[in-house]
């Protein structure tokens, strides 16, 4: 799939999911193979706070400012990497790792559906819970029972990927096959477009 010759590229792909569906290692795999950039809009939120606050973690950012202050930062950065209402326009050639509450707001949600192809990495609730149990790097799971917060989180977001979803990837699967699967998708998506 030549970048260059597919209307596809008109904006960039981004990847949403519950934590744990591989947002991180499935953008960094499909980037390469599409040969074009990757960036992770956590990352992307963590450069921008780091220029006032040397070193600082997502942790910390939500037990200092809270969920809400960090959701905004969300927004800003998903608005910068996507182009917006300030007449920016989108880089096309990227694939973005989005958060798992990057969803939640209407105003976000309404940005990316109409300025990205949104992979919507879909992971059953027993394998994300295998796959962040232990992980301390996640304050929405912070919770005397993880697998309970993990069902809450997936019965509100869900019905939230599936609206701005371009495509629904079963992530349940190992990486070089989702890698496949989204293209396959995106191959779908060109095809529908032209």
């Amino acid at each position: 799939m030549p970048v260059q010759d597919k209307k596809l590229w008109s904006k960039p792909i981004l990847l949403v999911g519950p934590m744990g569906a591989g947002k991180t290692t499935i953008g960094q795999a499909l980037a390469q193979a599409l040969k074009v950039s990757y960036i992770d809009n956590d990352d992307h939120i963590l450069t921008t706070m780091r220029v006032k606050y040397p070193g600082i973690t997502i942790p910390q950012i939500f037990e200092r400012w809270g969920e809400a202050f960090f959701r905004e930062q969300e927004r800003k950065c998903l608005r910068s990497l996507v182009g917006g209402a300030d007449g920016t326009e989108p880089c096309p050639y990227q694939v973005i790792a989005g958060g798992g509450g990057i969803v939640g707001p209407k105003a976000n949600r309404a940005l990316i559906k109409e300025r990205t192809y949104c992979l919507y990495l879909q992971l059953p609730v027993a394998q994300q819970y295998e796959r962040v149990k232990g992980d301390t790097n996640r304050p929405m799971l912070k919770s005397p029972d993880v697998l309970e917060r993990i069902k809450t989180l997936a019965a509100v977001r869900d019905p939230l990927y599936r609206e701005v979803a371009s495509a629904i990837i079963d992530a349940n699967a190992p990486v070089s096959e989702v890698v496949a699967r989204c293209k396959a998708a995106l191959a779908q998506l060109d095809k529908e477009e032209l």
